[in-house]
């Protein structure tokens, strides 16, 4: 508990400190503890209008995590949910984006549902997967966001274009990045769209719990559920990130 609890203040000071300059020394000691919730875990993108919460797309992660630590990997869109659970998700959305208070503006929902049970984990006032959402339904969230904000009505219905999926690409050691050995091959493997990489070779990475970020996403798109999962599992499971133990520049000046 103790390592625990030093581990969340770090983070906590770094990213609330550096990103959005919310870190308060006096609450250097508060952690908020929760029970493990149990369950399917699904994902909500949508835009609040007036108080009104319309739901623009349900995210499907079959690949969850029941700990002990919770990264994201897999994320499908539409979800392959039934209608009961997929109604109660609904009505745990809009019930939390008016409990918290949203207005306008796009969100973001977490929940795990157990026997008919919705828990919600997280909702933010924020956009959560913009390139699924325009893949999947052809919506451009951020083009909403601002139509939205002169008051522009949206369609009354929303159906899906094609199915759509996401792969958060995590480090499995701590080192530094030296690139994705077979990067093109997997960018030639059918329905990828793109796969982009966020850090540069010799940029520090950690796995988590003490996560330095996702190395990048792999972004899938296909005619059905099944042939969009079967391509994020199969870049999950062949990617071959070469991660060194020391930094790359340090590694030439002494082979010199």
């Amino acid at each position: 508990m103790v390592k625990a609890i030093r581990r969340i203040n770090r983070d906590n000071a770094f990213v609330l400190s550096s990103f959005y300059n919310l870190f308060c020394p006096e609450d250097v000691n508060k952690v908020l503890v929760e029970s493990f919730a149990t369950g399917k875990e699904y994902a909500v993108d949508g835009i609040v209008v007036d108080g009104e919460a319309q739901i623009l797309q349900i995210i499907d992660k079959p690949d969850v995590s029941n700990g002990p630590y919770f990264p994201d990997s897999v994320h499908i869109s539409p979800a392959n949910i039934d209608d009961n659970a997929k109604n109660q998700l609904i009505i745990a959305t809009k019930s939390s984006v008016a409990a918290v208070g949203l207005v306008n503006g796009p969100f973001h929902l977490e929940a795990r549902i157990d026997q008919d049970i919705v828990n919600v984990i997280e909702i933010g006032a924020r956009i959560g997967f913009p390139r699924l959402l325009k893949l999947s339904t052809g919506l451009d969230i951020v083009k909403l966001t601002i139509e939205q904000h002169f008051k522009a009505k949206l369609a009354d219905t929303i159906g899906p274009t094609c199915f759509a999926g996401n792969l958060c690409i995590n480090p499995e050691t701590a080192g530094f990045f030296n690139g994705i050995s077979n990067l093109e091959t997997l960018r030639k493997l059918p329905n990828v769209d793109e796969i982009v990489v966020f850090v540069q070779p010799g940029d520090k990475v950690h796995p988590p719990p003490d996560s330095s970020g996702y190395i990048g996403f792999a972004i899938v798109k296909g005619n059905s559920y099944d042939e969009v999962a079967t391509t994020l599992y199969e870049i999950r499971d062949t990617i071959q990130i070469d991660i060194k133990q020391r930094r790359i520049d340090c590694d030439a000046k002494n082979n010199n």
